[in-house]
């Protein structure tokens, strides 16, 4: 009989059925059916308390050599009794492929790994791209093994690298949980709902016209019910023209 991995990151406060759902708001030019926004309220799910691959595509098509990907996180939320909760967010395995990888290379979970549950209420497992696997060339593959402001990621905004709390670099195999990741605003002695956490890279090498998929693990330690806890991703290209833009957190919204 095969036993269930344990799960490498574990938060064991996190035991609130909090819910993820995703809403957009797609800057000029974006194609309408990247739009997610739905009308259905559906319950929201979150990370449960360890690294998860974002459950919804985020694909633009390179108008040029390159493509600044830029990442927000709110640091604070309303604990809903009168104070202000640490999101405590991060990012890690950010990754981009074409579209061709992308198809080739998705897929679900390996069966009883650790991320084959990782949403809180979901019943079903969330399939990711696996990055790691034999003659990919990406444009990006970023898994924070160390400090990545030398690579070009920013660092003056509120993210900091971090040395623990992980998630896979080999998820395929659901193994190796070394290295670390990039945490997104740390506490404050004055927080402040207005708090706004911000990295982005500028990654180069790509080809124009092709199409591209951006893939991220996110971990939300900390998570009010009905607070508004967010990630934003946007990508602009050549000339700054923005290429995509996707938001997940408390927004009571369908995502596909």
């Amino acid at each position: 009989m095969t036993l269930p991995k344990p799960r490498p990151h574990h938060h064991p406060w996190l035991t609130l059925a909090a819910l993820l759902a995703a809403a957009a708001a797609l800057p000029a030019g974006v194609r309408a059916q990247d739009d997610l926004i739905d009308p259905t309220p559906i319950t929201r799910k979150f990370p449960q308390g360890q690294f998860c691959t974002l459950p919804v595509e985020l694909s633009f098509i390179a108008n040029g050599p390159a493509a600044t990907i830029a990442y927000e996180a709110n640091v604070y939320t309303d604990d809903g009794a009168g104070g202000l909760l640490w999101t405590n967010q991060s990012i890690d395995n950010a990754v981009i492929a074409t579209d061709t990888d992308y198809a080739a290379n998705f897929g679900p979970p390996p069966e009883f790994s650790s991320s084959q549950n990782c949403y809180i209420g979901d019943p079903q497992p969330t399939p990711y791209f696996y990055f790691n696997r034999a003659g990919l060339v990406l444009p990006l593959l970023e898994r924070f093994d160390n400090d990545p402001g030398p690579r070009g990621w920013d660092l003056a905004q509120g993210a900091y690298f971090q040395d623990s709390n992980t998630g896979p670099r080999n998820p395929e195999a659901d193994d190796d949980y070394t290295g670390g990741s990039l945490g997104l605003g740390l506490e404050s002695p004055n927080p402040s709902l207005a708090d706004r956490a911000r990295t982005s890279i500028t990654v180069g090498g790509l080809t124009n016209g092709q199409r591209y998929f951006l893939t991220t693990w996110w971990d939300c330690g900390n998570v009010v019910l009905n607070g508004a806890t967010y990630l934003t991703i946007r990508i602009t290209g050549s000339g700054a023209t923005p290429l995509a833009q996707k938001s997940w957190g408390a927004v009571k919204r369908r995502y596909r």
